[in-house]
């Protein structure tokens, strides 16, 4: 069994974590971090694996892409991993899936979306036959699998509720996501104090972005930048909101703007999804979350969507004030939870 090193956090402390990669672009793999909690491990003996009446209850998949404005951020930095969450998952003994993806600037929205069909495209071909080696004797339920995210993350995987999971996806749980990538915030330059940080001089992007283009005339193929920690490129996603260039980033395709998208698709494809957002939050304005959930219901139909606006900043969810017994989020989980596993 190959055990990442690179998660101590607390947090992690019930899980096992399993490291390996999903594909590789210009021989850069992309990286998908496995949690298994460390008390299903506990209970599996070699024997598991042959013996057909002590096989184990396949578990459910809990899949979470992280945030970052698709420009920094890592799978496993668990400053943005909410312990609500990592509760939620050991509460139904879920393995939590934690995959990577290419990010902006040096990747556009086509090739993050490419990442995002080729993860589920690994999670239903590959990913059962890779923890029968990794772990003899776990066992996943394909047909409950959860999708998660915060701020891009969220925008990740309302899209993968969209179409882009091929179907895997029984629920999505987005907190704060980008939804409306349209609007004036990312589109238009004019000021604007996020999560309390001064608008940035021009050149810190410009210079970044340059240095991309220059690597790329040089040797014939883009930087593949896959994962960042925090602050680590953060100054260059808040100068693509301040400087309204996130559109011209991300490219053109419909596919990419999960408010148009919404026209393109069956009611009947699409699950359960809660979107969670707070009043307050600088970085990814609640309208966005309002409006897109709006045309959602009004396409979907009411019970498809449900949005919880709490008071808060970005990231509100991460305080340890809240809990799986917080009345509010109690309340949001009991359709997703019914969605995702069938039981109330």
């Amino acid at each position: 069994m190959s055990v990442s090193t690179s998660a101590s956090a607390p947090k992690y402390a019930p899980f096992t974590i399993l490291t390996t990669s999903y594909k590789s672009v210009d021989d850069h793999p992309i990286n998908v971090y496995t949690l298994v909690p460390k008390l299903v491990l506990a209970n599996i003996t070699p024997g598991d694996a042959a013996s057909e009446t002590s096989k184990p209850t396949p578990l459910p998949v809990l899949v979470k892409f992280h945030g970052g404005f698709l420009v920094t951020g890592d799978a496993l930095y668990d400053d943005w991993f909410p312990q609500w969450l990592v509760d939620y998952a050991l509460q139904h003994t879920a393995v939590v899936v934690l995959p990577n993806y290419r990010l902006l600037p040096e990747a556009n929205g086509a090739e993050i979306m490419d990442d995002v069909a080729d993860f589920w495209t690994w999670l239903r071909d590959e990913f059962p036959r890779y923890l029968s080696h990794e772990a003899p004797g776990l066992q996943v339920d394909l047909s409950k699998v959860l999708v998660t995210g915060e701020s891009a993350g969220g925008y990740l995987s309302v899209q993968s509720a969209l179409g882009s999971s091929a179907g895997l996806a029984k629920a999505s749980i987005a907190t704060y996501p980008v939804l409306d990538v349209a609007s004036p915030f990312y589109t238009e330059e004019y000021d604007k104090v996020i999560l309390g940080a001064p608008t940035l001089p021009k050149d810190v992007l410009g210079r970044h972005i340059q240095s991309v283009e220059d690597e790329a005339a040089k040797n014939g193929r883009k930087s593949v930048v896959t994962s960042a920690t925090p602050p680590d490129r953060l100054p260059f996603a808040l100068s693509i909101v301040q400087q309204g260039l996130y559109r011209k980033l991300l490219g053109e395709d419909k596919v990419l703007y999960p408010m148009e998208r919404v026209e393109d698709v069956s009611a009947q494809n699409v699950p359960s999804i809660l979107i969670i957002h707070g009043r307050e939050d600088s970085a990814v304005p609640v309208e966005g979350s309002e409006k897109w959930a709006q045309k959602a219901r009004e396409k979907f139909g009411e019970g498809k969507v449900d949005l919880i606006v709490q008071p808060g900043e970005h990231g509100f969810d991460t305080d340890p004030s809240v809990t799986l017994e917080t009345p509010w989020l109690k309340d949001g989980l009991g359709r997703i939870t019914e969605a995702w596993l069938g039981v109330k």
